[in-house]
């Protein structure tokens, strides 16, 4: 059985990245914790797809820069929306997943904001158990598996 330490952060994710959730104390997901920061993090990258998908269409960027931005803004977008929907519609969690629903602030450098979103992730699947978040932890190595190469990508076309 696999731990915590399987996910991890995009290796070319700044190290100093902070977190985009509320609570990274370490302890394992309730369900109320899990509906909260879930709601959490999937409305930072629903910012993040916003922020993205607006440098993307800034004609003072360079052509090759503005295709990895939109590529990057439609990814991120998708994991929004994966994101999302981890979060139990139980009307038990309703508080839960208001309390989540204020978009953090992101930096206003793309991958700066990337390495935020990798970061935010990897603390909360850190928090994720093997089996009753068998889900989450998924979803989770994906996203930084994807987050990792949109780095990258914008990396060289910098």
């Amino acid at each position: 059985m696999s731990g915590p330490s399987d996910v991890e952060a995009p290796r070319s994710a700044s190290s100093d990245a902070e977190p985009l959730s509320a609570s990274s104390d370490g302890a394992p997901l309730s369900a109320v914790d899990a509906a909260r920061e879930l709601t959490r993090v999937a409305a930072a990258f629903a910012g993040a797809f916003a922020s993205l998908g607006a440098a993307a269409a800034d004609p003072a960027v360079p052509r090759a820069r503005r295709v990895v931005l939109a590529e990057a803004s439609r990814v991120v977008g998708g994991h929004a929306a994966a994101l999302a929907a981890l979060v139990p519609e139980s009307v038990l969690l309703a508080a839960a997943r208001a309390a989540g629903a204020t978009p953090p602030a992101l930096p206003a450098d793309p991958a700066a904001c990337l390495a935020a979103l990798g970061a935010s992730v990897t603390a909360l699947a850190a928090r994720a158990t093997p089996v009753a978040d068998a889900a989450l932890r998924r979803v989770a190595r994906g996203v930084l598996a994807e987050l990792a190469d949109c780095t990258a990508r914008l990396a060289a076309a910098s």
